[in-house]
């Protein structure tokens, strides 16, 4: 359900603006290791995470629009709902990395687990030949790959390093999205959102000080 809510933001919005906003799961994940894991906040974190918020929101909202109604962008609204659930997902394979180790962590969830499914639509009789007809190959082959990778990287970190500053670390993302974007897909930010987000990566900088 996350991940689908995220790629149907990405189908629907901006790259530019659906990545930085969907990082607004670092504060699920790292409100969670406050709780449950004693990760402790400092001063300079809660500049951090407060950056991060009103970023988001730079980010999110279409200030200038033509009824001059305060309206979100496309692909915002499921982007947020998706982080909540990316926040979820960060913390509990923190956990695991942590009881499992990040190496049968990264395996279940990225190899055991899809295999699953695929075999269960076999039982099924599905035709799964008609299922992948129309996957663009291309695309997703180096896609996965750099997920597999960059997968098996953050179960190693988590199950190493605090959780908050794992999660605060991945919100860079939106700095290689944000600039493949406007390199290859020639999106554009106004200067507000150019603001909010400079506040995003103030606020990464602020958590990993």
């Amino acid at each position: 359900m996350t991940f689908s809510l995220y790629f149907y933001a990405l189908k629907i919005g901006k790259l530019a603006i659906v990545v930085p906003i969907s990082q607004a799961n670092v504060l699920v994940t790292i409100g969670l290791a406050v709780i449950f894991l004693q990760d402790v906040i400092y001063p300079l974190k809660v500049f951090g995470i407060v950056a991060i918020v009103v970023g988001v929101i730079f980010l999110g909202f279409n200030l200038k629009s033509i009824d001059n109604t305060l309206s979100l962008y496309k692909g915002v609204f499921p982007a947020l709902i998706s982080s909540i659930g990316l926040g979820l997902f960060a913390f509990f394979l923190s956990i695991s990395s942590r009881i499992n180790g990040w190496y049968y962590t990264s395996l279940g969830v990225r190899i055991i687990i899809p295999s699953t499914v695929l075999v269960i639509l076999c039982v099924q009789k599905r035709n799964i030949i008609k299922i992948f007809t129309h996957v663009p190959w291309k695309w997703v082959i180096p896609a996965g790959f750099f997920d597999v990778l960059g997968f098996s990287l953050l179960n190693f970190a988590l199950a190493r390093y605090e959780v908050s500053y794992v999660a605060a670390i991945l919100t860079a993302a939106p700095v290689v999205s944000t600039s493949l974007a406007m390199i290859f897909l020639k999106e554009k930010l106004q200067l507000y959102q150019w603001i909010g987000f400079l506040l995003v990566l103030g606020g990464i900088v602020s958590l990993n000080v």
